[in-house]
């Protein structure tokens, strides 16, 4: 019975419950926290739930026994629509934290922060000319605090800051005499769940106003988000070598969360033991690891990414309830299809869309290799068609996909059983629970139903049955999605073949009318593929006098097209007599040149 019914994102607070053995960053950190020079201001960089705020959870718990902390939280405040006072918020957040701090001078900061509101909005605040990157908090008029009049709100903008900056020093300076440590540590926390430009603007109060001496900043924030803030905030005014200028000049220490360093082992472990995952105890390390590899490959260490994955196995087991499926290898797979989904949601929803090929042991095999997506016989190739970005990730989809194949490979024969491929099946529709995409509202019951009539016709086709056609290596086609003439519904078997040492390639398709409940056979062929140069002008001249003595249509490119037959589309008997009559006729004439 697992102890845990969900996950949440509630970070870790003490070292105690470091599951990433990360224990070595956070010790090193906090050593040179203790250590710097001050000013000094640190980011803590990585993704939303990398873990940063724990990490600084961590960090806090180590050093606050030898300096003064404090922490703000930037994203609690910004939900209540603070908006430009969030920066006066986060100074007057410091000074409500800082312990011993003598009353008068905390009345005293109280003040001048109330006539600060009144005068200033951020846009004030960060006045400094940014393209220049120049200190406007160097240079102000030094003010005391005998300059500050009852009529504070009417203060010059800039007398005010320079006031606030330096009582400011004073308070550090105070409440570290009085506690007998030597810095204060501030933790600012989710600076990017802010609104970009927001973050930015309070970057720069922290530099302008916050450049004190005996502070260290700790700031939960990443670059890019900076990046999209001065973006946001000065349009295309600065490039992005100046932007890069501005991270540096407010951050001295950049320090990237190790999520690529993480050790997995113990956190997912420490998961599939609470939530009762069944596995063979000797085999525990191979297990283990292979889910590791598995997450890795896809979703990657991310615990909040991780998190989701097995709050979504959860899920789909409670619903489930069926014990017997989700034994060790139902597990297994489960997790493999809920990675695919989550982390490759084009290559999940292709295996749904086809899931009346999982029995072809090919199909899914294909899936692993590169050369399958780049196939473009039929003039779509699937790394188009599935909107692959860059060869770096197809290389991560076959990566994966490797690894995934396993998962239903339990016994690791390199064939899938029918055993295999029906509980697959079962376990992909299940998944299908959670999934973001609803694939089957785009076409209608009808659509869907031709769609794999199309496809049993054509493997029911002699060019599937006969040996004597197990040369052509013919493979199956259906697009995802309508793309001009070629319909959802629609089916093409394509494969090759030599005619005299040439290669020939060809394809005989079901164009499916749904209005005039019609299917078209149509055969064509090119050879512009074909290797072979010796002798390929008589070979062309040969073939393009066959193809109109056929009745064929040839194209500027050399690629023939003839339309057989049109009858209806689900008259089993006539299709089927097109394609093993006319069609195969048409192929062994052709292959007689």
């Amino acid at each position: 019975m697992a102890k845990y019914s969900g996950y949440t994102d509630r970070p870790a607070s003490t070292i105690n419950e470091d599951l990433f053995s990360i224990e070595k960053y956070i010790q090193g950190l906090s050593s040179f926290i203790l250590e710097c020079n001050t000013p000094m201001t640190i980011a803590i960089q990585g993704d939303w739930g990398s873990g940063k705020t724990s990490f600084m959870n961590m960090i806090k718990e180590t050093v606050q026994d030898e300096v003064v902390v404090s922490w703000f939280n930037t994203w609690r405040y910004s939900q209540f629509n603070m908006g430009d006072e969030i920066s006066l918020s986060l100074i007057r957040q410091l000074i409500n934290t800082l312990p011993g701090l003598d009353p008068t001078m905390n009345e005293s900061m109280k003040k001048i922060l109330n006539g600060v509101a009144k005068v200033l909005k951020a846009s004030a605040i960060v006045a400094a000319e940014v393209s220049g990157f120049g200190n406007m908090a160097e240079g102000v008029v030094k003010a005391t605090e005998n300059t500050v009049t009852s009529n504070v709100e009417q203060i010059d903008v800039t007398l005010s800051l320079g006031i606030l900056k330096e009582q400011f020093q004073e308070c550090i300076h105070q409440v570290l005499k009085t506690s007998g440590k030597n810095r204060v540590v501030i933790f600012v926390d989710d600076l990017d769940r802010l609104n970009p430009a927001k973050a930015v603007e309070l970057l720069e109060v922290l530099k302008l106003f916050l450049d004190c001496d005996s502070c260290v900043f700790i700031l939960a924030i990443d670059y890019q988000v900076v990046s999209q803030g001065i973006s946001e905030k000065y349009g295309n005014s600065l490039d992005e070598e100046k932007g890069k200028a501005f991270f540096d000049k407010i951050i001295q220490v950049p320090f990237k969360m190790p999520v690529a360093l993480y050790d997995m082992y113990k956190f997912i472990n420490s998961m599939l033991e609470e939530i009762g995952c069944q596995y063979d105890a000797n085999n525990k390390d191979n297990t283990i690891n292979y889910y590791i590899k598995l997450i890795r490959a896809s979703i990657g260490s991310n615990p909040r990414a991780i998190k989701r994955l097995f709050n979504a196995y959860l899920l789909l087991k409670k619903i489930y309830g069926v014990d017997s499926e989700l034994d060790e290898v139902g597990q297994k797979l489960l997790f493999a299809i809920l990675c695919t989904q989550l982390s490759f949601e084009n290559i999940y929803n292709y295996i749904v869309l086809n899931k009346g090929d999982i029995s072809n042991g090919d199909f899914l095999k294909n899936l692993r290799y590169q050369v399958f997506y780049l196939d473009d016989k039929n003039g779509h190739s699937l790394y188009t068609e599935l909107g692959i970005k860059n060869d770096d990730q197809l290389r991560k989809i076959c990566n994966f996909m490797m690894i995934f194949y396993e998962a239903i490979d339990h016994n690791e024969d390199g064939e899938l059983s029918d055993e295999e491929t029906e509980k697959f099946i079962r376990l992909l529709n299940l998944s299908a629970i959670i999934s973001t995409n609803d694939l089957s509202e785009n076409k209608d019951e009808k659509t869907w139903i031709v769609r794999k009539h199309n496809r049993r016709l054509v493997k029911q086709s002699v060019f599937f049955k006969l040996k004597k056609y197990n040369e052509l290596n013919l493979k199956i086609y259906q697009s995802n999605q309508d793309r001009g003439d070629w319909k959802f519904q629609d089916v093409s078997a394509y494969g090759d073949f030599s005619i005299r040492k040439n290669k020939v390639e060809f394809c005989f398709q079901l164009q499916t009318n749904l209005d005039t409940e019609s299917s078209k056979i149509i055969f064509r062929f090119d050879e512009n593929n074909n290797p072979n140069r010796v002798n390929r002008d008589e070979f062309v001249n040969d073939l393009t006098q066959w193809a109109k003595e056929n009745g064929f249509d040839c194209d500027d490119n050399h690629c023939f097209l003839k339309e057989v037959k049109t009858v209806r589309y689900d008259d089993d008997e006539a299709v089927l007599g097109v394609i093993n009559n006319d069609v195969r006729s048409l192929l062994d004439s052709m292959k007689t040149l």
